[in-house]
């Protein structure tokens, strides 16, 4: 999780995540923007886009050897940008059977929302199982 620079947000090298390292496997770098980067170039093309990103990881991560390809990719609808209104964390849609909604739409868009909105998940089913006689 990168937290100092306005582009890249998130690395993982994908191939060994996917137990897919190997001698003669390349390992496999998943860069991910972060929002405010990603409003700001949402209608620009790939060819503009990526060229800029490249630059951000090369900041990230420098020395980094040159990629024998690159496959760029763009999704308008993968990061919450507007969460719900004050945050909640959760929301209970059904009491009886619990059906409780979570996610980053309802805390904020990054890896610590998604966490704050398990832990709000966890702890509105578990009142709800309560309640209910179930636990």
């Amino acid at each position: 999780y990168v937290t100092e620079d306005p582009c890249v947000r998130f690395l993982s090298v994908d191939s060994r995540k996917r137990g897919l390292d190997g001698p003669d496997v390349g390992p496999a770098l998943v860069v991910h923007t972060g929002v405010p980067f990603g409003l700001k170039h949402i209608d620009h093309t790939l060819p503009e886009v990526q060229p800029i990103i490249m630059q951000h990881l090369e900041d990230v991560l420098p020395g980094l050897p040159e990629p024998l390809s690159i496959k760029c990719q763009k999704w308008r609808y993968s990061q919450v940008h507007k969460s719900v209104a004050g945050s909640p964390g959760s929301l209970v849609v059904r009491t009886a059977p619990p059906l409780v909604l979570g996610g980053d739409a309802f805390t904020h868009s990054n890896f610590d929302g998604c966490v704050e909105s398990a832990l709000s998940v966890v702890s509105k089913v578990k009142e709800l199982l309560t309640a209910n006689g179930r636990l």
